[in-house]
């Protein structure tokens, strides 16, 4: 410790994110569907869940674009959008429909030419993450092309994409394994396409995106259409997945695994089971037929996207398959107009005959057992009486797709009561996981430090260090965002010169923690000025009194 004197500051941090279609914040954005003209058909599908009305504000950047809306309780309400948001070529733009509500609702955005279509629920803004991997199928056919979208949130943010398809953008070209970096402003998105593969083309940001992954105009054999869907983030994969089979393919659909980190899958498609290795950011893709289903059981977090390719008059769609943890008790039948719609029930095999329609048993559901798994799985076609589906017992899964001639859509079930992890095989945890009261739950043990010693020499979060000689006033450290789940904090340091040097020294430090001020000032050793009582479990402050200085460490938890 150097006789100057030293100030620590100890942060520890400690998240869990997860990936949920509840909230009052959302990004709407539109890729573009097929070629760029004629032009789309751009709809919003409003769900609220009461008690009482949910006002519903949506705006684009810059205000070209308002509209309110009011939601009755439990009903879901389509809202016709300009086609003008719709996204075109490889380009950044400010589209982004920032939808607001006053209570907790879910979104469904729908993009519709003549023959083309699909839909997607999105991720409400506190689901989203900072690192994602792009899936894009590819078909058989020269026809439209891949495509992915990062919309950005209330901060202007940072983007690096290392891509594995070859691209144009802003005038520059860029090939497999180069990496672009971009900053998008506030509520701007960036669409890229290529005629070659993305999937596998990693999306960083250093603040929450939405990320939205897809292809213009696909076909591999039966039919073309648009597909996309947006994209869980790597903090919300899960390491268990049961993806049934679909029973109106007559061909084959295809099933993309991605890893982030180096990884060992088990998996069971009922007439092969296998375990087999994969390195950091490798994509394993699986055919499978109207007959075999996929259970796939891995080490660490994967993503799992389904692809159905189309079959006779059903066209391909594109479906982000939630893991076995998001499963959860009900689910609300939200689906598109004018469609014939299905959905896809996978639950327990001991709980399939407590699974009940609008709160009555169904016994028209046809359960499978799932070869090699404890679960079942049953296909419906949805009526517009059906209200909800749920098991007050057992979590299960829920998929909803739907066809006309020429078209297809799909995406993950609307979940009404939050899903809460059985334990912690249930739960995927950055460091450990640990049961609290029968409940899993994540434990951080690591933490990172910044320190600033002798007046100019500093240490940053992430191991940095630097001399700084000013003589003003700095902020050391400070949340960067308002979070209600984090005490607000700073951490001010003001520096003076020396005498008879040109180096600068501390002259004091305050430290603020919500409603919590403490002062320290190099000339009162063993002395802290408050500006309300401390409350010891928030903080501690520890002083140590030597001839020349006072020392003082402090130590802030952040829960």
């Amino acid at each position: 410790m150097a006789r100057d004197g030293i100030w620590w500051f100890l942060l520890l941090f400690c998240t869990l994110s997860s990936a949920s279609y509840q909230g009052r914040e959302f990004l709407a954005v539109f890729p573009q569907n097929d070629d760029e003209s004629p032009s789309a058909s751009l709809q919003l599908l409003l769900t609220s869940y009461g008690p009482a009305d949910a006002q519903v504000s949506m705006a684009l950047c810059g205000g070209s674009f308002t509209q309110n809306v009011t939601l009755r309780p439990d009903i879901t309400t389509p809202l016709l959008l300009p086609a003008h948001l719709e996204l075109t070529g490889s380009c950044a733009s400010h589209k982004t429909l920032v939808v607001q509500a006053s209570t907790d609702i879910s979104v469904v955005a729908v993009s519709t030419k003549h023959y083309t279509v699909d839909a997607t629920a999105l991720l409400p803004v506190e689901s989203l993450g900072t690192r994602y991997y792009v899936v894009t199928p590819v078909g058989n056919y020269t026809c439209g092309l891949t495509e992915f979208v990062v919309a950005a949130g209330a901060t202007a943010t940072a983007i690096s994409i290392t891509t594995t398809a070859t691209f144009h953008y802003a005038g520059a070209t860029y090939i497999p394994g180069a990496m672009l970096r971009l900053f998008l402003q506030p509520y701007h998105s960036l669409q890229l396409q290529s005629s070659q593969d993305f999937t596998g083309t990693l999306v960083v940001a250093d603040n929450p995106v939405a990320v939205f992954s897809g292809h213009s105009c696909v076909k591999v054999s039966a039919a073309f259409d648009f597909v996309v869907d947006q994209l869980f983030p790597v903090a919300a994969w899960g390491r268990s997945y049961v993806v049934p089979p679909n029973p109106l393919q007559t061909d084959v659909d295809f099933i993309y695994v991605v890893t982030d980190e180096e990884n060992t899958i088990t998996y069971n498609t009922g007439s092969k089971h296998a375990t087999v290795a994969m390195a950091a950011g490798e994509v394993q893709v699986f055919l499978v037929d109207r007959n075999s289903h996929l259970y796939i059981s891995a080490v660490v977090g994967v993503q799992v996207v389904f692809f159905f390719s189309g079959s006779s008059w059903q066209d391909p769609f594109l479906l982000v398959v939630p893991p076995v943890t998001a499963h959860c008790t009900a689910f609300r039948f939200s689906s598109v107009p004018s469609q014939y719609n299905h959905a896809i029930l996978i639950a327990p095999t001991a709980a399939t005959a407590t699974t009940t329609i609008n709160h009555q048993p169904d016994n028209t559901m046809a359960w499978q057992a799932i070869p090699g798994t404890d679960f079942s799985w049953a296909s419906i076609t949805v009526s517009t009486t059906m209200q909800s589906t749920e098991n007050s017992l057992v979590p299960f899964g829920f998929l909803v797709f739907g066809f006309h001639t020429r078209t297809g859509y799909g995406f993950p079930g609307l979940c009404v009561a939050t899903p809460t992890p059985l334990s912690c095989e249930d739960l995927v945890c950055a460091e450990r996981c640990e049961m609290v009261d029968g409940i899993p739950e994540c434990v951080q043990e690591t933490f990172s430090t910044c320190w600033l010693t002798g007046g100019p020499h500093h240490r940053s979060f992430d191991g940095k260090t630097f001399d700084f000689m000013g003589t003003c006033a700095y902020t050391l450290t400070t949340i960067c965002n308002t979070d209600s789940t984090l005490p607000a904090f700073s951490v001010e340091v003001k520096k003076k010169e020396k005498e008879n040097s040109k180096v600068s020294s501390i002259s004091s430090i305050t430290i603020c923690v919500d409603n919590i001020t403490v002062t320290a000032v190099q000339s009162e050793n063993g002395m802290v000025r408050e500006a309300k009582a401390i409350i010891v479990s928030t903080f501690q402050v520890i002083l140590w009194n030597f001839t020349e200085i006072t020392y003082l460490a402090m130590i802030l938890r952040v829960f």
